[in-house]
């Protein structure tokens, strides 16, 4: 009976997953916006193009020659990758059971690992796709998530005495997630890094507490050292280090660090705001939880008391959440995120300190330091608008996995220790984590149903919303028109219709909103179509206004425009025409000598 227990869990999570993954079938990505860059790159680099050289990339190599792998093995299309991030999927469901199993027990895993297939592996939020695991926007953020933790995992093993190579695997592990994305590094590397610090100051021997710090930048190192040699037998290497080194070549870049995108995601365009948003938040989860914390302390003694406070707590804490349904904005339900993770590192720096002379329980909190501080960093690029949609997928999963840790092992536990029930408050906790997860997977139906629109064929079908119509014509339109063989570039975002048509973009750059022209350069983006114009280009409908600029052409990259002006012609147009407000529509130009006449009107 302990093993069918034991089981219980993981198997409720799996089948959670499995109903998760069938319920969203083909919904994931999105028919224009970035997920296309995450099927183009490894098409082309299984074509033989070199990453940095022929194809320009501002994030590390890691993800884009994984994913290379799979389409090797299994061929290039959208299934392969699907399959491909539900490994990636399966693997952080049992590293994530194995350290919540440390850290809160089996069932605030099993918790945890539903909390984690709900919203974040297959979850639909925005009418925009590609925020879940299963189709990311960017590959990096979730590799680079998974390497993270398994980071810590490996470092917790060393710390447990498992055998010194777990030190250099841990090292190992973070130097991989150095390949991917700056800000999950820089999580991943801070909870190591406090980890370790911990370690040497709580370990009642410290010589001992010093032996990983020469296997783990070993192991660190190698990673990165072994992808620049692999860079350099294609480019200089000066070239293969800045794709290396990836977005951190970028950092303070300051043509895109000012970008109102990115201060807007962070909640800075109005900080005032932002913090009586965040204000107000705390105060309704503290009026929420604090009752009823109150309560489970006060029934110290057991019997049908306990059971009557748990069954009030549970009630209130239903007709509170069915109260404010209506009355509140859901979407910012996660911005304490932030004060949470302070609170709960304080926690733990405390009870470290005081528990340093039993190992057991040293080596959990050790383990529990290392996910509030990876989970702390990693919301700084939303730490006044910290949302588990949109970029929330990957930034904020961590946090919110371990606050729904805290609040059904953590605070429980603390409740009985202090003479109370701490079964109360998990009655009431229960109660609460179901009503947000209820609500989000309602917020998902809704936009599941608008993906009504077939896209692709055979392996690379999935559903978008009417958008999707659109891209499927263009992309037939390509193929009746483009003569095999002839190259295309969509602007400013739309290379998933290089990949379902499967034409080659001649020119390094893919990708032309405001962020990728100030992060690349206009003279630089058109030096290249100088030099390499494609035959046909593709101008994609889109809003850019989040960035700051509205139009393509208009409002920025007006000399690209000029320049295409001159150049190319109208040949067909699905939907309306872009740029003029009046809808989604793919104006597909063809390439002329210069002062050829203007061809026929597109149909």
């Amino acid at each position: 009976m302990l093993a069918k227990s034991q089981w219980a869990g993981p198997v409720s999570v799996v089948a959670a997953g499995i109903a998760m993954l069938l319920w969203s079938t083909a919904t994931w990505p999105d028919p224009i916006v970035d997920f296309g860059r995450e099927l183009y790159v490894p098409w082309q680099l299984s074509q033989g193009r070199v990453l940095y050289k022929d194809i320009a990339y501002h994030n590390g190599p890691l993800s884009p020659y994984w994913n290379l792998l799979w389409f090797w093995t299994l061929g290039a299309s959208l299934r392969t990758l699907v399959i491909a991030n539900c490994t990636v999927i399966a693997a952080l469901l049992v590293l994530l059971y194995r350290l919540g199993s440390e850290i809160g027990g089996q069932f605030a895993a099993t918790l945890a690992g539903l909390t984690f297939v709900a919203l974040f592996g297959f979850g639909q939020f925005l009418p925009i796709g590609n925020y879940n695991w299963v189709a990311p926007y960017s590959h990096e953020t979730t590799h680079g998530i998974l390497l993270s933790l398994a980071s810590l995992y490996a470092l917790w093993r060393w710390e447990k005495g498992d055998g010194p190579l777990w030190g250099a695997g841990a090292g190992a592990a973070l130097g991989l997630a150095f390949l991917t994305k700056v800000e999950v590094f820089a999580a991943g590397a801070a909870a190591a890094g406090a980890m370790l610090v911990a370690d040497v100051g709580t370990r009642p021997r410290m010589a001992a507490a010093a032996r990983p710090l020469l296997l783990f930048p070993a192991g660190l190192a190698l990673p990165p050292l072994l992808a620049w040699g692999l860079l350099t037998l294609a480019m200089p290497g000066g070239e293969a280090l800045a794709g290396t080194l990836g977005s951190f070549g970028h950092l303070l870049d300051p043509s895109t660090s000012d970008q109102l995108f990115f201060r807007r995601g962070a909640g800075l365009t109005d900080p005032g705001r932002s913090l009586r948003t965040i204000a107000a938040w705390a105060i309704l989860q503290l009026l929420l939880f604090l009752p009823v914390m109150c309560l489970a302390l006060a029934c110290r003694q057991p019997g049908w008391q306990r059971f009557a406070a748990g069954a009030a707590a549970a009630l209130g804490t239903a007709l509170a959440l069915v109260a404010g349904l209506p009355a509140l904005d859901w979407s910012s339900v996660a911005v304490p995120l932030p004060l949470a993770m302070l609170l709960l590192g304080a926690a733990t720096l405390w009870r470290l300190a005081s528990e340093r002379r039993d190992p057991q329980r040293r080596l959990a909190l050790l383990l529990r330091l290392g996910w509030v501080v990876l989970a702390g960093t990693m919301l700084l690029k939303m730490v006044l608008y910290a949302r588990v949609w949109h970029y929330g997928f990957g930034l904020a999963m961590p946090a919110t996995l371990l606050s729904v840790i805290a609040l059904v092992a953590w605070v429980p536990d603390w409740i009985e220790r202090k003479g109370g029930s701490g079964k109360v408050f998990l009655a009431a906790a229960l109660v609460a984590w179901g009503g947000v997860v209820a609500v989000h997977m309602v917020w998902t139906d809704r936009w599941f149903r608008t993906r009504t629109e077939f896209v692709g064929s055979g392996p690379d079908t999935f559903r978008a919303d009417g958008r999707g119509r659109v891209v499927q014509v263009a992309v037939a339109r390509i193929s009746t028109l483009a003569a095999p063989g002839e190259t295309l570039t969509a602007m400013p975002d739309g290379e998933m219709l290089n990949f379902l048509a499967r034409r080659r973009n001649p020119i390094p750059y893919g990708n032309f909103v405001p962020h990728q022209v100030a992060l690349f350069g206009e003279e630089r983006i058109l030096s290249a179509l100088r030099a390499s114009p494609p035959d046909w280009i593709a101008l994609v409908h889109k809003d850019t206004s989040e960035y700051g600029p509205r139009f393509f052409g208009q409002d920025y990259a007006q000399r690209i425009t000029e320049w295409i002006q001159t150049h190319y012609r109208p040949a067909a147009l699905a939907g309306e025409v872009p740029f003029t407000g009046g809808g989604f529509g793919i104006l597909l130009l063809r390439r002329v000598s210069p002062g050829a006449p203007n061809l026929p009107r597109p149909r």
